[in-house]
């Protein structure tokens, strides 16, 4: 089975520089007209518009009961709303927003014009932005059909469709229009009190997944005794891609379950982290630009800089190797300019003056390169002195860290001297202890904590972290095997997840 990470950062790659603007087929669209209708959208709809400005974001219509009514696109320019919805639910829609318009001096046309969307950036396009919004809008024309790009991040990203990945029937915490389309922290609206009880509590019960296997799946699958149902599916290579909905106790990155002759591996969503998913494109197709130069191929290796950096025009590394391999070719005065490029995404590049230097002297021009020469101590005695204080800084809150350590170790022990048992000062010790590297004094405080609480699933992890840390790995295995089921079964994924990485970790070290 291929690289997962990889497969998802080609297909988003490629889908950037191939065809990026789709259009809503098979949606009817409705222009809002009237001041009040930015406060109106406001209360009735999931999204937070407050601050929508020339772009789009997706967004629901819940019922009383917190299920997902409608969803929708709503776009922003400086014409106004645009509200875009599936044809098959359009009529029910409005008419469902239409019934509350009350006192507001608003009215719902339908009409042809939409705005194109991108995930670019441009006077021409309102954007709903790939990597750094909401996601991916899976809905394009059939001109990707020599690469169904489409397919590939509908379910790479288990984008909301209707009728496949969203079921109007179903909670809205169930689907990712919970992660996608729904503010917890703005006011009030339909569905919202039900919706709200059931994220702060335990989550959903069920919840897109992607599954990763070497064969197709069925529509239904059994993994682990439970049953997952298969939503949408793509295969990559030789590599079989499908989103399903499972039970709460499947809800484990990088899970990996035996079914028939096949090993699944369960990802969550996102599959890529959100905060980091740009920086780590970037730095994937860098890193293959660099191989590429090491192999002599200089073209190809600059084509794909150039590509990295129209991706994420900050992402400084490229301009330098860019310009490097642009000098060494002896394109000096390219280099120079790309260096320039270079000093307006950061102006502390100690490496751009120096190379700029370098090339203004193969050019002959000897005062600039002086010029550049010094402009690069200059930048070297700035980096050190932010480096300076960055470690200052980084001392100051190791400072306040341990005071705080101390504060917290004399506190929980003054509860332990009313109550030896007390669950919440037994675990505060133990991972006081833990982080000083007292194991043994950590582990007495936790079997207090488990003895008083089995259900206490932190405890199950920092004790499989110690135990990891001793390199007692039959014994941190056995922790996790009982830890993970404690903790899905509460609703409490992070835990689970983090015994699962050590789990990983542990399964390469045996």
């Amino acid at each position: 089975m291929e690289n997962n990470q990889e497969i998802i950062k080609d297909v988003m790659f490629e889908f950037f520089f191939n065809d990026n603007q789709f259009t809503l087929n098979n949606y009817v669209v409705y222009k809002f007209k009237g001041e009040e209708t930015r406060e109106y959208l406001q209360r009735q709809i999931t999204a937070d518009i407050s601050g929508l400005d020339n772009a789009a974001t997706i967004a629901c219509r819940l019922d009383r009961t917190g299920r997902v009514f409608s969803f929708f696109y709503l776009i922003h320019n400086n014409d106004g709303f645009y509200l875009a919805v599936d044809e098959k639910i359009s009529e029910e829609t409005i008419e469902e927003l239409e019934k509350f318009i009350i006192m507001e001096d608003i009215t719902i046309e339908k009409t042809q014009k939409l705005p194109c969307l991108s995930t670019r950036k441009g006077n021409d396009f309102v954007t709903m932005d790939l990597f750094d919004g909401v996601g991916y809008i899976g809905l394009v024309d059939e001109k990707l059909d020599k690469k169904d790009y489409v397919n590939f991040l509908e379910v790479l990203t288990a984008w909301p469709i209707l009728d496949k990945t969203i079921d109007r029937t179903k909670l809205i915490n169930e689907t990712r229009l919970n992660e996608f389309a729904i503010s917890y922290n703005k006011g009030c609206f339909l569905g919202q009190e039900t919706a709200s009880k059931i994220e702060s509590r335990r989550g959903a019960a069920r919840y897109p997944v992607l599954l990763t296997s070497n064969k197709e799946l069925a529509d239904e699958v059994s993994l682990n005794d439970k049953k997952v149902e298969i939503l949408n599916r793509c295969k990559i290579g030789e590599t079989h891609f499908s989103v399903a909905k499972a039970p709460r106790e499947l809800l484990i990155n990088n899970l990996e379950v035996s079914y028939q002759d096949d090993l699944i591996k369960i990802n969550t969503y996102p599959v890529l982290a959100k905060e980091n998913i740009k920086e780590e494109i970037s730095e994937y197709y860098y890193n293959k630009a660099v191989n590429l130069f090491h192999k002599n191929k200089i073209t190809e290796s600059l084509s794909l800089l150039d590509q990295v950096i129209s991706f994420n025009p900050l992402y400084a590394d490229a301009y330098e190797s860019k310009g490097v391999i642009l000098g060494n070719s002896g394109e000096h005065q390219m280099a120079i300019d790309v260096m320039d490029e270079l000093l307006a995404v950061d102006e502390s590049s100690v490496m751009a003056h120096t190379n700029k230097s370098l090339y203004l002297m193969k050019l002959g021009k000897i005062e600039e390169a002086e010029e550049e020469k010094a402009l690069a101590t200059v930048a070297s005695f700035k980096r050190f002195g932010d480096e300076a204080k960055a470690k200052k800084a980084k001392e100051e809150q190791e400072r306040a860290e341990k005071e705080e350590r101390a504060r917290r170790f004399e506190m929980f022990n003054k509860v332990l001297a009313i109550d030896e048992n007390d669950v919440v000062a037994n675990f505060g010790l133990a991972d006081i202890h833990f982080n000083n590297e007292k194991f043994e004094k950590a582990l007495k405080h936790l079997e207090v904590v488990l003895n008083e609480n089995p259900k206490y699933s932190v405890a199950y992890l920092l004790k499989s972290k110690i135990l990891f840390s001793e390199e007692k790995y039959e014994q941190c295995l056995e922790v996790i095997e009982k830890g993970i089921p404690i903790a899905t079964s509460q609703g409490e994924l992070m835990p689970a997840n983090e015994m699962q990485t050590i789990k990983s970790k542990v399964l390469r070290k045996v």
